[in-house]
């Protein structure tokens, strides 16, 4: 059995650029381009069997924009959805001197990691097979890849419209790329350094 498991963040919303836009704001003109390309790129390389999405305005434009170019539709997951609570802080740290990842989830990091779980064990099953896609949010899909690897003393930076590739394959989870972000750049554009 194997699965190929695509996280994918949503492009910038209003509400990257001004808060005051509200949490469940639409995307700007650079995320719609942002979605754009990343749609064209994920068809490039991946042949998709489902997509899978939080309902929030920013990640359900970038999703729809996506599953264009893939020609599958999108199934929305109310557990997809970005934590209502500032949760970075309270996250459990690994001691400097210790290996073991069991540490107590705090409570507000704990309801969090539960929903994420849930769409992770419905997304993933108990038999992870083809490749898949999920739109979400940075702290969603850091959630996601913590709960897939069992591992909740980390940080997983996810940049806007960025993608990290996760292989299920002989029984584990290996991590093929993480936060990629290089097809944002039109293949037209020259960049100088």
């Amino acid at each position: 059995m194997m699965m190929n498991l695509i996280l994918a963040r949503h492009g910038e919303s209003e509400w990257n650029i001004d808060p005051s836009a509200g949490e469940d704001s639409a995307l700007t003109m650079l995320g719609l381009q942002q979605a754009e390309l990343l749609g064209t790129w994920l068809a490039a390389i991946f042949e998709f069997d489902r997509i899978y999405a939080s309902p929030l305005v920013r990640a359900r434009q970038t999703a729809e924009t996506v599953s264009r170019h893939l020609g599958l539709d999108v199934e929305y997951d109310d557990d997809l959805r970005e934590c209502h609570q500032r949760y970075q802080h309270p996250r459990p740290a690994r001691p400097v001197s210790g290996r073991s990842s069991s540490a107590v989830l705090p409570p507000s990091y704990s309801s969090f990691y539960q929903q994420v779980s849930r769409a992770a064990d419905r997304i993933v099953g108990s038999e992870p097979t083809g490749t898949v896609l999920v739109v979400a949010h940075a702290g969603t899909i850091g959630t996601f890849v913590r709960t897939l690897l069992g591992v909740h003393t980390i940080i997983v930076g996810t940049e806007k419209a960025a993608t990290h590739h996760l292989r299920w394959s002989d029984g584990r989870w290996t991590v093929v790329f993480m936060n990629r972000v290089d097809y944002l750049v039109p293949p037209d554009t020259t960049i100088s350094e």
